[in-house]
């Protein structure tokens, strides 16, 4: 592969990178069998002298999704750029392909990212048009953008705003990047539509993956692991041009350390679906809010427990306007209600929701803050009002409350 030394050491920036203008050029196919360590970002795009033209090609690797790094690894070991970048490309596939970055999960409290701490590597490029990733589907623009984008890339941002279509992703993980997955990043290109994300597994980072412009159509994402550290595995609205596109999400197994599933406000673009979501030991689902008809359906959620975490959350999913159908959300094991704060529909068979506040259940006055007894959840409102500020659960051994809730609140019993 021109000249690459594949073992994981060399600098093999150049040669990949060359190996991959040369698939691009005859809409070819590369082969990744080995390690390779890159220091600069490598880009797939057909340069015409006016604009990026579009094209197609292959990179093909022998890894799965459940791959132990030892074949078709990229490595890239520097922090302010993306590995593989994909620039108005047609048809595309990238398959077996384990990209390794440098990235490193911060200890966090679960109380901070409550109280509105979204933990990351501040060493790792982060900034609204640029950030440090796996594979961005068009990473650049015609300008570059105010916050200075990618530093290493001026000489890339040029041409005009038309994106990429029907790439595919398969069969691939990134650990160790801020953002593993973002379309539209720039903030100006179009497009990034009918994209396919799947047998996709990921580690460590700050968001799974990240959609950024209202023309992202008709994408899936489909049989996710995710079973790293994250703060959210799916991002949308606060990167790029800060709308939300049309994304389905099928198939998603969550564990280890994912703090919420979703961020996202569909108001005015197209919707955001969810289906067989398998998550277990989550803070909470996250904040949601739909104009356009967005569902959570067929799913299993498992929320971390109070004694886990040391508090009761404020709200496992606050948002509007999004359907919630035939799902189990709950405790697993324990007779208490899910927090959800907003309006949301819930159709078919669901587990122990409460909605904030929420005409299904009643609150009487019973008395002073202290008064909570073992096996008893609670809702603590102001004297003389009936506004919920938070929640309070006495396990049997130990009363926990929502962070900030103190002795000066009344008692509300929670029937």
């Amino acid at each position: 592969m021109f000249g690459a030394k594949g073992d994981g050491r060399a600098d093999d920036t150049r040669p990949l990178q060359l190996a991959i203008d040369s698939a691009v050029k005859v809409s070819g196919t590369l082969y990744v069998p080995n390690k390779y360590r890159i220091t600069n970002s490598c880009l797939a795009a057909a340069w015409n002298g006016k604009e990026y033209g579009t094209f197609t090609f292959k990179m093909i690797g022998d890894a799965t999704w459940w791959d132990v790094n030892n074949r078709s690894v990229i490595i890239a070991d520097f922090k302010d750029g993306f590995a593989l970048g994909i620039q108005r490309g047609k048809g595309c596939v990238v398959q077996g392909i384990n990209f390794q970055g440098k990235y490193v999960a911060p200890k966090s409290s679960y109380l901070e990212m409550v109280l509105g701490a979204v933990p990351s590597d501040t060493t790792c490029l982060d900034t609204r048009y640029a950030v440090y990733c796996a594979v961005a589907v068009d990473p650049v623009g015609p300008k570059k953008p105010s916050t200075g984008g990618y530093p290493r890339c001026e000489s890339l941002y040029r041409g005009n705003t038309s994106g990429s279509t029907g790439i595919t992703i398969d069969n691939c993980t990134a650990n160790g990047f801020t953002v593993p997955f973002i379309t539209s990043p720039n903030g100006q290109t179009q497009n990034a539509e009918q994209l396919t994300f799947s047998n996709i597994r990921i580690g460590d980072g700050k968001f799974g993956f990240v959609g950024c412009q209202a023309q992202e159509r008709t994408n899936l994402i489909s049989n996710v692991g995710a079973w790293g550290t994250l703060h959210t595995l799916f991002h949308f609205g606060s990167y790029g041009a800060g709308q939300a596109g049309q994304w389905m999400v099928d198939r998603a197994n969550i564990a280890g350390n994912v703090f919420q599933i979703v961020s996202r406000n569909s108001s005015g673009f197209y919707p955001l679906t969810m289906t067989r979501i398998a998550a277990e030991s989550i803070v909470r689902i996250g904040s949601w809010y739909s104009g356009v008809g967005d569902v959570l359906d067929l799913s299993n959620i498992h929320l971390k427990y109070i004694d886990q975490i040391g508090f009761i959350p404020p709200y496992h999913l606050k948002g509007e306007g999004l359907t919630i159908r035939n799902s189990n959300i709950r405790y697993y094991g324990l007779s208490l209600p899910v927090i959800v704060d907003g309006k949301v529909n819930w159709e078919g068979k669901w587990t122990r929701a409460a909605v904030k506040p929420d005409s299904t259940y009643s609150f009487d006055r019973v008395g002073a803050f202290t008064e909570v007894q073992p096996g008893q959840f609670v809702d603590y409102g102001d004297q003389g009002s009936w506004n919920s500020k938070g929640f309070g659960y006495h396990d049997g051994k130990k009363l926990y409350t929502t962070p900030g809730v103190t002795g000066n609140y009344r008692l509300n019993k929670l029937k």
